[in-house]
């Protein structure tokens, strides 16, 4: 592994497990930060409850921004990811791009009846329940309060939206949701910023998930990846990417290869019976079974990495001490932190080489678009055995060599798999590890790993 640090995602609703957070963070990470530090190693949570930007989240890249921190965590020595799950299923976020053919379709059922719609804001409040300001209700149709939020970005090519889903075009334009803070105002002007207020922008979205969802449903069939993203909770989503047993396999898993993720993966199950307030869905549209399911899968997936807990009452809950839930995840986690060293320290010098230009290849990978004719002559190249003659690609430094050359390398990769080719790949980016700096060590390297093959 390139790096001697343990990143470990930690997803879950938010508001309900703010006591098992506390547990985490005040007492089980520290101990396992200092367990690290004795190994050689350092530990580094990521908790993204607290911790995404505010400029994201006005951009609407809130998720965008969680799913890429899932995604890095594997690229990191193992434990990677840890899911609390509990009687909710969380915040269901807008679909931040819709492929432009989906969302046609979309507006054609909604113009059948194209309602009325009165958006009604709650009160903004200061830390002492003071009422700050208070949009007024505003009356608008279907259409208009979904063309004011979704414009149509034909520069977008989207491959995949951010919860990895397939979409049908590979060049076709898509439909992008719009930032809270609106530019198209002036300066000064208060709609400008009326909804970087959340308890503003809380109801528009309502109104504009209840629209997308209805109109999903009439125009989709259930179930299918297209449906499934105007409902999937963000907390879902994470899981998606997080683990690989999981659901369909996304792209970023695919890279990774064949590695088992539940291995490196924890849960945590918690039931509360007859739960209410922070514990409970707020949502109308939200069918309790919603919650059950998610569970469910979740427990079927991890099996044995699961700790669970159950409660009779939300009093019971608050007045636990957590000492179990602290036991488990300290123990579990410092035996896999321990699993992961042994593996480290048993690799080669060539495996070890192979691991650290592996994962330079794909963050490189990482927002790689287009280049399609670049890449289809390189392509060419390889396919002609007659050509004795070397590929050079050349150009000044930051122009997208390495991106270009990883995405080339992953093309002949996945032909091989496909074709179930015998063929062996073997790349080096020069000067990205510590085992290519030198002629001597990358001729080394190179050699060693034909000797293997």
């Amino acid at each position: 592994m390139q790096s001697n640090t343990f990143r470990l995602f930690i997803s879950s609703t938010f508001s309900d497990f703010k006591k098992e957070r506390e547990i985490l963070h005040t007492k089980v990470f520290p101990r396992i930060s200092e367990y690290c530090t004795s190994l050689g190693f350092s530990f580094q949570p990521i908790d993204l409850r607290w911790g995404v930007n505010n400029e994201a989240q006005l951009d609407q890249k809130t998720l965008e921004v969680c799913l890429e921190e899932v995604k890095a965590c594997k690229h990191f020595p193992h434990p990677h990811f840890l899911i609390m799950c509990g009687d909710r299923y969380g915040y269901i976020p807008l679909p931040y791009m819709i492929e432009t053919e989906e969302f046609e379709r979309l507006k054609k059922d909604i113009a059948k009846n194209n309602e009325s719609i009165d958006i009604i804001y709650k009160p903004q409040k200061d830390k002492d329940e003071n009422i700050i300001s208070h949009k007024e209700t505003r009356q608008t149709t279907s259409l208009e309060l979904l063309d004011e939020w979704y414009k149509e970005d034909k520069n977008q090519i989207p491959l995949e939206d951010e919860n990895q889903i397939p979409l049908k075009e590979k060049n076709s334009t898509a439909y992008i949701l719009q930032p809270r803070r609106r530019d198209e105002y002036a300066k000064g002007d208060p709609k400008r910023n009326e909804y970087t207020i959340y308890v503003n922008w809380e109801a528009e979205q309502s109104a504009l998930r209840k629209i997308l969802q209805t109109a999903a449903t009439a125009t989709l069939d259930i179930d299918t990846p297209e449906w499934k993203k105007y409902f999937l909770s963000a907390t879902e989503a994470e899981v998606i990417e997080g683990i690989r047993e999981y659901g369909p396999q996304t792209t970023a898993q695919k890279e990774l290869g064949n590695t088992m993720d539940k291995e490196y993966v924890f849960g945590y199950l918690r039931t509360i019976d007859n739960p209410s307030g922070a514990y409970a869905d707020q949502e109308e549209s939200l069918e309790p079974t919603r919650a059950e399911t998610f569970k469910k899968n979740l427990e079927n997936t991890l099996r044995e990495n699961i700790h669970q807990a159950s409660y009779e009452s939300t009093k019971e809950y608050e007045s636990s001490n957590f000492e179990a839930f602290e036991k488990y995840f300290y123990e579990h986690l410092k035996l896999v932190i321990d699993k992961q060293k042994e593996q480290t320290d048993s690799l080669t010098s060539l495996q070890k080489e192979q691991d650290q230009q592996k994962k330079f290849k794909n963050d490189k990978l990482k927002g790689f678009l287009g280049r399609e004719k670049t890449l289809s002559h390189i392509t060419t190249y390889l396919n002609n055995q007659s050509i004795k003659q070397p590929l050079i690609i050349y150009g000044p430094s930051g122009m997208g060599k390495s991106s270009l050359l990883a995405k080339a390398i992953e093309k002949v990769i996945k032909k091989a798999e496909q074709s179930l080719s015998n063929a062996h790949i073997l790349y080096r980016f020069v000067g990205a590890t510590q085992g290519s700096t030198t002629l001597r060590a990358l001729l080394t390297s190179i050699c060693d790993e034909l000797q293997e093959k």
